[in-house]
């Protein structure tokens, strides 16, 4: 049988639930983000927190009796309006911005670097 995970990376934490094929929900696992005194949050720590809900999801799944290699399919879900600046291969250059946070200046200029001068964008 096949199952599905559910990864939601949001504001507090980082969330998981393992599904079957009826929607039923067989596990689920909680992590939340280190605590930070501002909006910033270094991006590493999201794959922390992800890490450590999937390491939670498959305990739980063996001890119903089932396994991680059962799960054939994967949604994973975002804050909206974050952002991760990263370097070509993918890895953060900076800290992560969540929707909330103030100050993008510095990174705003960085990425109208990077983009066309005669992007559609440009006219917002």
């Amino acid at each position: 049988m096949s199952l599905s995970l559910g990864v939601d990376i949001g504001t507090s934490g980082v969330r998981t639930a393992v599904l079957d094929p009826d929607g039923t929900v067989l596990s689920q696992a909680r992590a939340p983000h280190v605590a930070s005194r501002s909006l910033e949050i270094d991006a590493s720590d999201w794959w922390t927190a992800t890490a450590q809900c999937l390491r939670a999801q498959m305990s739980a799944l063996a001890d119903i009796g089932r396994s991680g290699e059962e799960i054939s399919g994967i949604a994973i879900d975002g804050t909206s309006g974050s952002m991760v600046l990263t370097d070509a291969n993918l890895v953060p250059v900076g800290p992560a911005l969540m929707y909330n946070s103030k100050g993008f200046v510095r990174e705003a200029e960085r990425i109208e670097a990077a983009c066309p001068t005669d992007g559609a964008w440009r006219a917002l």
